[in-house]
């Protein structure tokens, strides 16, 4: 099993607190009278995969900020396997870290490493994805609930512009619904959908986040409706709607976003494909979030539950929905264009909490961290 190690050591000049009751094993264990510098602390971080860009993304900031603190950091991908991840987080639990970073690929699954890690007072913080078991001691990402509400908003509205009234036929692709995501953002769609009884959804199908998988589900669903206007798809992801434009085109239905047989096509992540994707005029929008700050984000919520510090349950991070209209504005780029931004060799730049930017959807500075403190819909 491949696994890679990262300690750098910076003079940032932090001084490590005490460590909790949720602190480490002996090899690590701290208390009152004893307290780990930031250079002793290991992180465990296992990603779901590495085969798309989102987690690619997860992945630079996990190490960025992990370099920027100057803790030790040792990770593997999953490669999308559910057995390996499982094996990986139990690993990690024996070799004693202080604590867990996980991104999981089955929500279910992966509960009796979650609880493993439980007994052995190590804390589990997740990532974008999160588990169905077991103790969370935080939940860092963007609401994936929220972000398909606006995407399936955005939807909707087009169809009244189109049709002077909420109605039309749309194709819904769902994204890998073993996931914490993938059951949200289809649960986020279809609560929209069911505002409005005239837009009908004519086919759900397993997109999977899968580019691959997205087009021969929309292109089962094309030759399904055949003769019968569709006016949208809801893609879970950015691979689903780059799934389905290539679908859509094979058909020969692609028209400009000015024809009434136009296909709206929504994404949600703002990966790279789907920014261009967007400027080319074949996807219409994205939700878009930053996998980089999340992550970055989540090594400060495992640092400061080892410093002893309180951590809150949930912390979520912004969305913004990008079109051509607002692609290239100073908003958007003030929220960052992860996708763009991947490889950069800078390191971390959160040297704590209270220093991190918050956003909001128009891409303003709206005050201090400590609003993102909430409980927020899976």
């Amino acid at each position: 099993m491949r696994r890679k190690s990262v300690a750098v050591i910076t003079s940032l000049g932090l001084a490590a607190m005490m460590v909790s009751g949720y602190g480490a094993t002996p090899s690590f264990a701290a208390s009152p009278s004893h307290v780990i510098p930031l250079k002793d602390i290991t992180i465990g971080y296992s990603v779901s995969t590495l085969q798309n860009q989102f987690f690619v993304g997860l992945t630079q900031g996990v190490e960025r900020e992990a370099k920027a603190l100057g803790v030790h950091l040792i990770f593997d991908s999953a490669n999308g396997s559910p057995g390996t991840q499982l094996n990986q987080v139990e690993e990690m639990v024996s070799q004693h870290v202080n604590a867990i970073i996980l991104n999981p690929i089955d929500a279910n699954g992966i509960t009796p490493a979650v609880e493993q890690a439980n007994r052995a007072n190590i804390p589990v913080i997740t990532l974008d994805r999160t588990a169905f078991g077991g103790k969370i001691a935080s939940f860092v990402r963007v609401s994936s609930m929220q972000m398909a509400q606006a995407a399936g908003q955005w939807l909707a509205n087009q169809l009244k512009a189109r049709y002077g009234s909420y109605r039309g036929n749309v194709v819904d692709l769902e994204g890998l619904m073993s996931t914490s995501p993938g059951q949200a953002r289809q649960k986020g769609f279809m609560d929209i959908m069911k505002k409005y009884p005239n837009i009908h959804v004519v086919a759900t199908l397993p997109g999977n986040f899968d580019q691959s998988q997205a087009y021969n589900m929309m292109t089962d669903a094309i030759r399904a409706n055949s003769g019968k206007q569709i006016d949208g798809v809801f893609n879970a992801n950015d691979d689903n709607s780059i799934g389905a434009e290539r679908a859509i085109a094979a058909a020969g239905l692609s028209y400009p976003a000015s024809s009434r047989k136009h296909i709206f096509v929504t994404g949600m992540d703002g990966t790279s494909q789907g920014l261009a994707a967007i400027k080319s005029g074949s996807q219409d929008m994205t939700v878009a979030q930053n996998p980089m700050k999340e992550a970055e984000a989540a090594v400060q919520m495992a640092v400061e539950k080892i410093e002893g510090k309180s951590i809150p349950a949930n912390v979520r991070w912004p969305h913004m929905l990008i079109t051509a209209h607002n692609i290239n504005s100073a908003a958007v780029k003030s929220y960052g264009l992860w996708s763009l931004d991947l490889n950069n060799p800078k390191i971390g730049n959160i040297p704590n909490m209270n220093s991190l930017p918050i956003y909001t959807a128009s891409g303003h500075v709206a005050g201090s961290y400590t609003p993102l403190y909430h409980a927020v819909k899976k």
